[in-house]
């Protein structure tokens, strides 16, 4: 199976919850237990054994530590991951993770879309996703 991850959102409510002073965090790139969001994601995927290609699909902007997050990401997992630029609806996102995947040789008949912010997924779980 493919997968797009959404990770192009604002997180407009996280950020509002979290603002601390100057610093605004995106979502997908604070920090759980020393890791990213997006990196816990990115790791549960790479580590299944159902996931052929991740199309990570993010903001159009990222600031230098972000990009340096994903700069890292990509190097850990660079056979598997496709980045794809968000759009300004959740929808336009979806559409440009799917043109990205397009592009790609080798892609899985089947396809599925997360959302970056639900990093605790299981390899049994898209097992039995696949299986239903």
């Amino acid at each position: 199976m493919d997968i797009i991850v959404l990770a192009a959102g604002s997180g407009e409510r996280f950020i509002r919850s979290l603002h601390t002073g100057q610093t605004q965090i995106k979502k997908q790139f604070a920090t759980i237990s020393g890791r990213s969001l997006i990196a816990h994601t990115l790791y549960a995927l790479a580590n299944a054994s159902t996931i052929n290609k991740i199309v990570l699909v993010l903001p159009k902007q990222l600031n230098a530590d972000d990009q340096a997050e994903i700069d890292r990401l990509s190097a850990v997992i660079p056979d598997r991951l496709i980045t794809a630029i968000g759009g300004k609806e959740r929808s336009d996102s979806v559409q440009f993770g799917l043109n990205a995947l397009e592009r790609q040789q080798d892609i899985s008949p089947y396809l599925a879309i997360h959302d970056c912010a639900r990093p605790f997924i299981t390899d049994d779980i898209l097992r039995r996703l696949l299986t239903a």
